[in-house]
């Protein structure tokens, strides 16, 4: 009984705190694709707390790209774990802006993505074919 009104008065204290809280993104734009799911609500502080997690997932996800592309550089540079290791410590430098000589920028490509967003069980399939030029019938 005493988890309870603990738990019902951390909840209380958190949803306080979400009140006063401005998300990293746009209320707007949450609200806009809870609509589209059949969500609607006239409470601000669920649409700041979906916004909070879709935040912490898009955080997750680019942390985990960015662990795939340091796995995928340190492949790429040599085969021995001494050189790989000494790669990984060049990337995590030259991502974090700190020296490096070699001035090297650290590039997250969709192979990345996709098999981040894996781990999450959101599959990402390249397409066969992009076009960015639009062709109009005739």
């Amino acid at each position: 009984m005493a988890d309870d009104a603990k738990a019902a008065a951390q909840l209380s204290e958190f949803l306080d705190v979400l009140t006063s809280y401005a998300p990293t993104l746009p209320e707007e734009l949450v609200e806009f694709h809870l609509q589209q799911a059949g969500f609607a609500t006239s409470d601000p502080r669920i649409v700041r707390l979906v916004a909070l997690a879709a935040h912490k997932f898009l955080l997750d996800v680019a942390h985990d790209a960015l662990q795939f592309q340091r796995i995928r550089s340190a492949a790429a540079s040599g085969g021995s774990a001494s050189s790989a290791s000494t790669a990984a410590a060049t990337s995590l430098l030259s991502a974090s802006g700190g020296g490096g000589a070699s001035g090297s920028r650290v590039v997250l490509t969709m192979e990345d993505l996709a098999a981040s967003l894996k781990e999450y069980g959101v599959n990402l399939c390249k397409p066969e074919y992009f076009s960015d030029v639009a062709h109009e019938p005739q």
